[in-house]
């Protein structure tokens, strides 16, 4: 009882140093703001940008089945935007000079009248020589059109052979024309991907980025912060116990990103999220698993603290560390989007599991048991464990510290 004194001054204090301190305020409040919206303009978009295409036709011949049909269909996707050139090297000039656009159609003399008459017709397709993902992308998209294009013209031709054919060889035909009768079923899933998820799930993640800084940031340079403005001399000859001191610092970590978490949420609404579990229960699980993810950051921070000699140079090592982490550790980026020496790293790593039970409640609506279930015991003893050994850190700089007093 003698403790909660000291351990509410400590939390007073931190909001008040919050409240004054206006780069606090920018990272815990602005900067998960900013980090949502940003990413949910960039990638909560249901309406993905149209690949350019340009086309040259030589053959200008109508006919069931001609270059200006299919430069139509294309642009009705809603996937292409279709560039059209008066000559083929006005064409390739443009792809070779800046790669807009990147890919470009030829459609040589005797296209239309082929394709009609059910004869082999030619198309050429350049593309740029880059190997970036997005032409990869692109190439993808323009293949998969012109591969349902073949496969409406073989099936055209297909229905003006089949009464001439002699009827033993009418299904061997349709075999050629079609071989693989493919019947597409849709299955309804509570987890597709939609502006509404992709934007949840940025906003999520964002409340184990912050815990990520914040738990490291604070538990790194808590001790040396004290000393520089002599508060650390003033706890050390009180008879405050050194575990009420940190608890008091590690209540104000949770406070934090408590806020930090609250900014990301609002703002995940801002850019269309859709929170599916949001109830007692899930709320109840979801601070469970924030405190975990703030134990665990913290203590890693009390870890680091040693190897700084100032705030200043705590707060460096700290942001140094939580910056790779974000990226690398599947918190910011899924863990399979990852390269694979990163990917397993991520598969291990507490924030990446904890970040993944929280989306499966909070963006797709899963219960909590299902949430709790994906972190295994081992991973709370590793949590406990990282927290137990930065807390034994702390009050063994404490001891030294006291030593010199």
């Amino acid at each position: 009882m003698a403790a909660r004194g000291p351990i509410i001054a400590i939390i007073m204090g931190g909001v008040k140093e919050l409240v004054r301190d206006k780069t606090s305020l920018f990272w815990i409040l602005v900067f998960p703001i900013i980090m949502v919206m940003i990413s949910g303009g960039l990638w909560a978009n249901p309406n993905p940008r149209p690949t350019t295409v340009g086309i040259y036709v030589e053959d200008s011949t109508k006919g069931p089945f001609n270059a200006t049909l299919i430069a139509e269909a294309m642009e009705e996707t809603g996937m292409f935007s279709v560039k059209s050139y008066d000559t083929l090297q006005a064409m390739l000039d443009d792809i070779a000079d800046d790669g807009h656009p990147p890919l470009g159609i030829y459609f040589p003399q005797g296209f239309a009248a082929n394709a009609s008459m059910g004869k082999p017709a030619t198309i050429v397709v350049y593309r740029v020589n880059v190997s970036e993902l997005w032409v990869e992308v692109d190439y993808s998209k323009l293949l998969g059109f012109l591969g349902g294009m073949e496969d409406s013209v073989r099936l055209a031709i297909l229905q003006h052979a089949l009464p001439h054919a002699p009827p033993e060889y009418r299904d061997y035909l349709e075999a050629l024309a079609d071989p693989l009768k493919t019947r597409l079923e849709t299955v309804n899933t509570a987890r597709e991907v939609s502006k509404a998820v992709l934007a949840g799930f940025m906003a999520i993640s964002m409340v184990i980025v912050e815990a990520l800084f914040i738990g490291l940031n604070v538990g790194a340079s808590m001790i040396h912060e004290e000393r520089e403005t002599g508060g650390l001399r003033a706890l050390l000859s009180s008879p405050v116990p050194s575990w009420a001191i940190l608890a008091g610092y590690t209540l104000t970590t949770m406070i934090y990103i408590a806020l930090a978490g609250l900014a990301s949420v609002a703002a995940g609404l801002l850019v269309g999220a859709e929170y599916r579990g949001i109830n007692i229960g899930t709320l109840a699980a979801s601070s469970i698993l924030v405190v975990l993810a703030g134990l665990f950051t913290m203590g890693l921070g009390l870890l680091l603290a040693p190897l700084a000699r100032s705030a200043k140079g705590a707060n460096g090592l700290a942001t140094a560390i939580a910056f790779p982490l974000m990226f690398l550790g599947g918190v910011w980026i899924p863990a399979w989007m990852l390269p694979e020496p990163f990917r397993t790293f991520a598969q291990y790593f507490p924030l990446s599991k904890l970040s993944d039970a929280l989306k499966l409640m909070i963006v797709y609506g899963g219960t909590p048991a299902e949430a709790l279930s994906m972190i295994p015991p081992v991973l709370i003893i590793a949590i406990i464990l990282v927290y137990a050994v930065g807390s034994a850190t702390y009050r063994r700089m404490l001891s030294i510290l006291l030593e010199k007093v």
